[in-house]
This record gives C-alpha cells, structure tokens and sequence, in this order.
C-alpha cells in the first residue's frame, strides 16, 4: 500500500499545525508558570519585609517592577494557554514562507520519500521519533525540533486510518493528538 501528502508550505494552516505540534510550547508555558512563582515569592518577601519595618510596600521601585513583570508573565502564559501564541508565530512563519513552495511525501511499504524543489529524500520508517495530530495535518519529527507537516486533505492512495496504522506499525511509536 501506499499513500502520498502534497503539502503547501506556505499554508497558514500547515504553519499553525507545526507550531502546535513542536515540542517548545510545552516548555515556554512550564518556563512562563516557573516565572510567576519566582515573581510571588519575591513580592511576598517584600510584602512581609514592609509589614515587619513598617514601611509602604508600593513605594519602592523593585517592586513596582517585579510587579509589572507578574502582570506580562501572567498575560503571556494564558495566551500560550489558549494557543494565541500559537498562532502569532504561526503567521510570522507563513509571511516568511516561500510562496508556492510545496513538498510531495511518498510512504512505500519500506521508506518516506520526501521531494521538494531541488530536492529528494528517502528515509526509513525507523528515523521518526514523534508522529503528532494536529487537526488538519499530521506532523512527523525525525528529532524534537525538526519535523515535516502532512495536510490531511491531500492524502492519496487510501483512508487516513490506514496511513495511520501503517505509521504505528511501522515506527513502533503511537500518535499523539495535539491542538485544539
């Protein structure tokens, strides 16, 4: 059996699908939680330093700082939450994509073939490290941060299901669905 993706690289979709696929999200938000503990224990440090002295707790300037920090950390992790994020580095990547440059994967009972403009190449199922669902198209990792979208849409050669169990098959990995 076997399937081909003709993907467009330059597809807002297929950019906001390999964002929410990459394994960076994750990190930033965990980084973003880590940081607003950082800024309360700070604030709560001062807060009971002026409480203790006696003193006004707005008045000085470290705090006043460490709280704006609180506010922007705050506001950034809820929109990595909500994957608002997501989609502002999706478009920055779709306005720095080539216009009509799109990709051609091929999945033979043995290799991937993936044909570009200029290039070909072939792999083994065994490279894949991560094989992700991300609404329209799936995205396959050959290492954390390098992977190639695959719209859903343009699949050819049998049923999505089937392209899947021969990925699971094949790679010993299991799809992870990611994105809203």
């Amino acid at each position: 059996m076997e399937f081909i993706f003709h993907t467009r690289l330059d597809d807002l979709n297929v950019c906001l699908a390999m964002v929410r696929a990459s394994a960076g999200r994750k990190r930033a938000s965990v980084f973003s939680l880590l940081a607003i503990l950082a800024c309360l224990a700070f604030l709560a440090v001062r807060a009971y330093d002026a409480v203790c002295n006696a003193q006004a707790f707005f008045e000085e300037e470290t705090v006043n700082v460490f709280l704006l920090l609180l506010l922007f950390v705050i506001i950034r992790w809820g929109d990595l939450r909500r994957g608002r994020f997501a989609g502002l580095v999706a478009k920055k990547m779709y306005k720095e994509a080539d216009r009509g440059r799109a990709q051609d994967v091929r999945f033979t009972e043995d290799e991937i073939y993936i044909m570009e403009p200029y290039i070909e190449k072939h792999m083994r199922y065994g490279a894949l490290t991560r094989l992700t669902d991300s609404g329209g198209c799936y995205v396959l990792f050959t290492a954390p941060s390098v992977g190639f979208p695959l719209d859903k849409k343009s699949v050819s050669g049998g049923e999505l299901a089937g392209f899947e169990r021969l990925l699971q098959e094949k790679t010993g990995l299991t799809l992870e669905r990611v994105g809203p």
